[in-house]
Order: C-alpha cells, then sequence, then structure tokens
C-alpha cells in the first residue's frame, strides 16, 4: 500500500498541495488504519504526551534537544502523519521532515481537534498503573544472578530500537543474568523511585545494588562490557 495509498486517499479527500498536505482528523484516523505502516509522531512534550495520545503514537518532543537526531531514527521509506496540540509545532515539524526527504501529512488543528471529534485517546486513564515500589523490586530478585532492568515505553523510539538488543543478550547470558523490561507509563512510581528522568533506561543491579546505569540509548559494546564485568 504504502505512498500510493496515501496519495490516493489524499487526491479523494481533495488536499491541496498548498496546504502542504494538512487533513482533518476523520481523515487523519482513515490515513493511520489504511496503512498501518505509517509512523504516526506526536512532537509535544512527554508531559503532554503521557496525558493522552494517538494510539501507536511515538513522542518526539519538537522542543526538545535532540529532535533532529531523533527524527533521523525514523523510516524514510514510510509515510510520517505527524501532530501536536493544536498544529503550530507539528507544522514546523513537518517542514524539517520534508526538507529531510521524509512524506508528511499533517494532523490539521492538532490533538484538540482530534479530540473535537470524539476520537479514540490512550494513555488518559491512571487506572491499572502499577504501585510497585523499588523496595518491592529489589526483594524479588534473585540475588545470585545479574540483572538488567530496561525502563521503556511503546511510545519512544529508542526504546523500540533497544528492544533486539536487550532480547538478544537475554538470550545470550541466559544462565547468568535476568532481564526485567519495565514500563514506564504502568511502573511510574517505580521509575521515579529509581530516579528515571528520561527513557529508555537501562541499570544493572547486583546483590541489591545497582552496579552501572544508562540513560538513553547504550552503546551495545559498552553495555555489553558493562554485563561482563560485573558478572
Amino acid at each position: 500500500m504504502g505512498m500510493w495509498m496515501l496519495l490516493l486517499l489524499l487526491a479523494c479527500g481533495g488536499v491541496n498541495q498548498a496546504q502542504d498536505q494538512q487533513v482533518d482528523p476523520i481523515r487523519f484516523d482513515s490515513l493511520i488504519q489504511a496503512m498501518p505502516e505509517a509512523q504516526v509522531l506526536d512532537v509535544r512534550t512527554p508531559a503532554e504526551f503521557q496525558s493522552g495520545y494517538i494510539q501507536g503514537a511515538i513522542n518526539i518532543d519538537y522542543n526538545g534537544s535532540g529532535f533532529k537526531e531523533e527524527i533521523q531514527q525514523l523510516n524514510k521509506k514510510q509515510p510520517v502523519l505527524v501532530y501536536c496540540l493544536s498544529g503550530g509545532r507539528s507544522h514546523s515539524a513537518a517542514k524539517f521532515l520534508r526538507s529531510q526527504g521524509f512524506e508528511v501529512v499533517e494532523l490539521d488543528g492538532g490533538m484538540a481537534s482530534w479530540k473535537s471529534k470524539n476520537l479514540p485517546v490512550e494513555g488518559q486513564a491512571a487506572s491499572g498503573k502499577s504501585g510497585m515500589d523499588r523496595i518491592q523490586f529489589m526483594a524479588s530478585l534473585d540475588s545470585n544472578v545479574l540483572h538488567l532492568v530496561d525502563f521503556n515505553a511503546k511510545w519512544c523510539l529508542p526504546c523500540r530500537i533497544l528492544v533486539p538488543i536487550v532480547d538478544s543478550l537475554g538470550t545470550a547470558y541466559k544462565e547468568e543474568m535476568r532481564v526485567h523490561k519495565i514500563d514506564y507509563d504502568r511502573f511510574e512510581r517505580l521509575a521515579r523511585e529509581f530516579q528515571v528522568e528520561g527513557i529508555p533506561y537501562v541499570v544493572l543491579i547486583k546483590n541489591g545494588t545497582v552496579v552501572w546505569s544508562h540513560f538513553g540509548l547504550p552503546n551495545t559494546d559498552e553495555l555489553v562490557a558493562s554485563i561482563d564485568s560485573n558478572l
């Protein structure tokens, strides 16, 4: 399907090139449903994102210091469907994305417009969040092995990149190390007590003590070296 379907849907909807391919919430939702391969991008702050986001969206803060670098991790072969709160930041982000060779469609009116149409929003309810704290978590760990704890979220692009790395390390060190994937949104209290200020955040724990930690996407060789030095 890909870009051919995107352009067909846009043409059928009468989108004007002069409008930089801005579409209303109903058409934006239709594009998401029609193209599961499309990358839905939320360029608001992490705090705004966690208050409610479109299902499947990843969060890259337009005003964040690493915006231009993080954008390069997206797939240029797949379209980007971008939104913010009201359309301003997403419009600026879309201009930059297009300059980098991405095909982009913007949500006209942003999240405010989306909500006005009563379209589904994820992440708003606090119910279901685990109250597990650091003391409980540490008490659950076997002291005879090393533990790799990966704080992550489905909406975090670097977290997604880290998944196969963590999985492969879990397999390679299955006799000596246990892997724990902690959803940042679900285990908010635990993340706070581990002083997680951003994700991904990777921690190595041995005998009840944090022996190594890293904020952001770690260098694989550095991570392996840290594991080896603590076995």
